[in-house]
């Protein structure tokens, strides 16, 4: 017979969700507006600083956002320079679809 137990409701609640957040250069604004961090000690790239009034904080970019995919490509095995040269031609450079969570 196949319980299901509930208890972890809160902890599963706490996991990041996936997010597809596209990031649209602006005429007036220098970049898209955020800034990467890596951790030596967990793969992927992470969201470390967003400007205030950019187009990561519209597009919905967090502080501390895992980067998993930019334009449908998994990413998580790139180190941060081959990160930021995927995110630099994404797009004709105007703009980069990013999956975070």
């Amino acid at each position: 017979m196949l319980k299901w137990s509930v208890r972890n409701t809160q902890a599963m609640s706490k996991v990041p969700q996936p997010r597809l957040c596209q990031v649209k250069k602006w005429q007036h604004f220098d970049g898209y507006g955020f800034n990467l961090h890596g951790d030596k000690h967990k793969p992927g790239q992470l969201i470390g600083k967003i400007d205030d009034n950019s187009p990561a904080q519209a597009a919905g970019l967090k502080i501390g956002d895992r980067i998993h995919e930019i334009e449908g490509v998994n990413v998580m095995g790139d180190n941060h320079k081959q990160v930021v040269q995927r995110i630099q031609v994404s797009g004709d450079g105007t703009e980069v679809r990013l999956l975070v969570a």
